[in-house]
């Protein structure tokens, strides 16, 4: 087993769960409190996703995309297809409809950016993966370069290739996923349907691709002047908090699903009664302090909901999103290295199919209300068997190029 193989799959989980960590370090210390989880969700929202879209999605539009990335805008229809049709079955298998729209969102809609990029960057540093590059890359491009230029431009295509492709995630995120991780539509008009899809990201994506196909923009988008640095270093700067702010949202909300699940004497069948004060025994007991932040009672309310993502829907959920799909991931790069042989795409498409589900589902459960104790603990167990289930992916894909390729 190449090591680096586990050392970049270590490396990409343990980012996730470090930071996570953070959130719930400081909800421990009564920092975060479930009030304050809910004001990040709506932050990143309105917030921190638009200014990564705009500040991501513009550079990268371009009338040429369509035509060179076709394999990874397959990618993107082959989760939906497949999630949308695994969840239907899952949903009818436990005979819970109203599971549906979760078990959907989960397995369609796998980690795509984050981890990706630091799996692919660290991956085009490695022995196994420079080889393959160097097959099928042409003599004429490798003349006078080092194997360290080789692998620095195999680090800069694969960067490319993960932060264009946040141009129609982006938007399928936003448009499919949100929608079906909220409750259900019983009871509402076609407006207030239709109002779900207009959110904070699906306009940022809107605008991007509005302004991403003026002539032009690009080379001032990325270019030094005064005014291009202001607008670009803002959308910047807010676009980081993305990443950090959904990671420690998940952890404070495992902790507190901890804390007030499974550990509140609210919830103990065996609380002792409560005692009378020495004195007068007509007197009433002094109420006791309540032992859950002020706050929870929006997220406590739906614990009943969450209850109802059984332990075998959370099963099932990492089984088909991290096994099933990664199966279905290498057959479809073995049909597409048919018609591109190009190596770093074949590696994004890969890695874009068979990672655990996307952090930013824990963020629409916390908006909607919906599954937040149960999502919390699906994506927590989900990165961590991620480990695994990389080093395996990632292996057999690598053995399945050297054939092919």
């Amino acid at each position: 087993m190449e090591w680096d193989l586990v050392a970049a799959a270590v490396q990409a989980v343990m980012e996730v769960l470090v930071v996570a960590s953070f959130g719930a370090f400081l909800a421990g210390k009564g920092v975060f409190p479930i009030e304050a989880v809910k004001v990040v969700d709506k932050l990143i929202l309105h917030l921190f996703i638009p200014c990564l879209v705009l500040d991501s999605v513009v550079p990268q539009v371009r009338p040429s995309m369509f035509q060179d990335l076709w394999p990874l805008m397959i990618v993107c229809f082959w989760n939906l297809f497949w999630g949308i049709l695994i969840g239907w079955i899952v949903a009818a298998i436990l005979r819970a409809p109203h599971l549906k729209g979760i078990v959907q969102a989960c397995i369609a809609f796998p980690n795509t950016t984050a981890v990706v990029l630091t799996l692919a960057q660290a991956l085009s540093e490695t022995t196994p993966l420079l080889k393959l590059y160097k097959r099928v890359t042409p003599e004429k491009d490798l003349i006078g370069k080092t194997d360290s230029e080789m692998q620095a431009d195999a680090f800069d295509k694969a960067t490319a290739l993960v932060l264009t492709s946040t141009v129609w995630w982006s938007i399928a995120k936003w448009a499919v996923a949100y929608n079906l991780m909220a409750p259900s539509d019983s009871g509402q008009s076609w407006k207030q349907r239709a109002k779900k899809l207009v959110n904070p990201p699906i306009i940022a994506c809107l605008l991007a691709f509005s302004i991403g196909f003026i002539p032009g923009i690009g080379d001032w988008w990325q270019g030094h002047s005064r005014t291009a640095l202001v607008i670009v270093g803002s959308l910047e700067k807010g676009g980081r908090c993305l990443v950090p702010g959904m990671l420690m949202v998940l952890g404070a909300r495992i902790y507190h699903s901890l804390k007030n699940g499974l550990f509140s004497k609210k919830d103990d069948p065996e609380q002792e009664p409560l005692q009378l004060q020495e004195g007068n025994p007509n007197d009433e007991p002094e109420p006791e302090e309540p032992l859950v932040e002020a706050g929870y009672e929006d997220a406590h309310s739906n614990v009943e909901d969450d209850q109802e993502l059984s332990t075998v829907a959370k099963f099932m959920i990492i089984f088909f999103r991290q096994v099933v799909c990664l199966a279905l991931g290498l057959f479809l790069v073995w049909a597409v290295s048919h018609a591109s042989n190009d190596v770093i795409m074949l590696l994004i498409c890969f890695l874009q199919t068979a990672g655990p589900p996307m952090i930013n589902l824990s963020v629409m459960a916390g908006i909607h209300g919906s599954y937040e104790v149960g999502l919390a603990q699906v994506l927590m167990v989900a990165y961590l068997f991620s480990i695994l289930s990389w080093v395996v992916g990632i292996t057999t894909l690598l053995a399945l190029l050297d054939k092919i390729l």
